[in-house]
């Protein structure tokens, strides 16, 4: 919203659409990647101990909520 703003402010309306386009590329490309990681990893680790995924799944959720509190503090 705030490169629509800017863009539309200054009159620079072609930058503020390519500018959209280059995060809306960079962040599908990065959830692609990690729905790519998953799925090979969660393959790798089938055989393995059923602990690791529980672990994994704690260990996961916290490390969001960590990120998520240090964006809403800063």
């Amino acid at each position: 919203v705030a490169i629509f703003i800017f863009a539309l402010s200054s009159g620079a309306y072609a930058l503020g659409f390519l500018a959209a386009l280059a995060m809306s590329f960079g962040m599908s490309s990065v959830i692609a990647i990690a729905a790519f990681s998953t799925i090979f990893l969660k393959k790798r680790f089938q055989n393995k101990s059923l602990r690791i995924f529980d672990y994994s799944e704690i260990i996961g959720l916290g490390l969001m909520l960590i990120l998520g509190l240090l964006l809403l503090i800063a």
